[in-house]
């Protein structure tokens, strides 16, 4: 005689609400991202690779998806999560998955009219070499291989060369005031971002500077002033006239205001960056459209606790579907 088995439920958690569902789904994609990069590791690839040419058109288009698909999952984790939960993620795999991200980041920037550090290293010839100049987010370390300054501190969650070194961006292996620039260059990630700009504030020398790149989208409703303001709540003033914001106009990747930061009835003259309403995709969009530049010197006022300046919740950069 068979026994009848009693059924057991699919999924092995109580999902009571929209927001469990999405949480539920989110840990198991990641969780599936994380085993998938992890036997592409242990098989012997320390990168992602291309659809081989044996693949019909039709799978390869598939590969590319998938390819994809990762990173736009990556990319929305990093943006919607705390530093530290994006640094356990990244980590996690000997730098596997952060290549993976950086990879498709690399695919997303061959399509922008402009990639923003190069305005950044233009910036940068305007200082001495003698500069100390810290990179945090630095990603491949590309600023720190080309910029003319000897010394630049790279950071980021993994280190995939020599240039860099592994932290997170809110606690950099750095002394209290022994830098002269600070750069930003679309790194401003995480829900806690504040704490990194707090850290930049640390390292930061009297009258040092910070320089910020980001995609304009992210301000998109936000008026300019609240950012700049909570900034300098921190310890900073805006720097209208720094060079950089000069240099990003100019070069093609920024200018002029969005017509977000335009609004807000009875507010003074927009001492924000540079760069408009930009979005995450965007090969049709003019490079003035994508970014957003902001220049600031540091001050020796009393400031407060990141968590008390009032900075806005920036939106994610969130990458469409191809």
């Amino acid at each position: 005689m068979i026994r009848k088995l009693k059924s057991k439920p699919v999924f092995p958690i109580s999902v009571t609400s929209r927001a469990c569902v999405e949480s539920f789904l989110l840990r198991l994609v990641v969780g599936f991202i994380v085993h998938h990069t992890s036997m592409v590791k242990n098989a012997g690839v320390t990168k992602p690779t291309r659809a081989p040419r044996t693949l019909s058109a039709h799978q390869q288009k598939l590969h590319a998806r998938l390819e994809g698909a990762q990173f736009r999952m990556l990319n929305e984790t990093l943006y919607t999560t705390t530093a530290s939960e994006a640094n356990a993620l990244m980590s996690s795999d000997d730098g596997t998955l952060f290549r993976a991200y950086h990879a498709g980041f690399a695919a997303q920037c061959a399509r922008w009219p402009r990639n923003p550090l190069d305005s950044v290293l233009a910036a940068l010839r305007e200082f001495p070499s003698s500069a100390v100049v810290a990179d945090f987010g630095c990603g491949e370390a590309r600023l720190a291989k080309e910029a003319p300054q000897s010394t630049v501190h790279s950071f980021d969650f993994v280190a995939v060369n020599e240039r860099i070194t592994a932290c997170s961006m809110s606690s950099v292996p750095l002394s209290d005031e022994s830098v002269d620039i600070a750069i930003f260059c679309l790194a401003l990630m995480g829900t806690d971002y504040g704490a990194a700009l707090a850290e930049a504030r640390r390292v930061l020398k009297s009258g040092g500077t910070l320089l910020i790149a980001e995609v304009a989208s992210r301000f998109e409703g936000i008026p300019r002033d609240d950012f700049v303001e909570a900034v300098e709540r921190i310890g900073f003033r805006y720097s209208k006239g720094h060079p950089f914001l000069h240099i990003a106009k100019n070069d093609g990747s920024a200018r002029g205001g969005s017509s977000a930061s335009r609004k807000g009835k009875g507010r003074r003259k927009k001492r924000g960056g540079n760069g408009g309403g930009g979005g995450g995709n965007g090969a049709s969009k003019r490079g003035s459209d994508f970014f957003s530049h902001f220049a600031f010197d540091t001050v020796d006022n009393k400031c407060v606790d990141w968590k008390e300046a009032g900075l806005p919740s920036l939106k994610p950069c969130i990458y469409k579907r191809r």
